[in-house]
């Protein structure tokens, strides 16, 4: 999964989470609710997420050359 997917996903996500829209301020005036933390947040999961994917892969990779 890309990048912009998987922001585009959260943000899809954030914003249609009642609880959200209830307890977070709109930011502007398109109705983000969302900041630049979110995005950070986001960011660093994603890139924990592909890290531990490529890392399970790896081992996976290795195990079958081993056999």
């Amino acid at each position: 999964m890309k990048l912009s997917d998987y922001l585009f996903e959260k943000l899809r996500e954030h914003q249609s989470d009642s609880f959200i829209q209830r307890t977070r301020p709109m930011l502007s005036r398109v109705g983000f609710l969302f900041n630049n933390k979110d995005l950070e947040k986001w960011i660093q999961e994603y890139e924990e997420e592909k890290k531990s994917n490529t890392c399970d892969s790896s081992d996976t990779d290795k195990k079958s050359i081993q056999r």
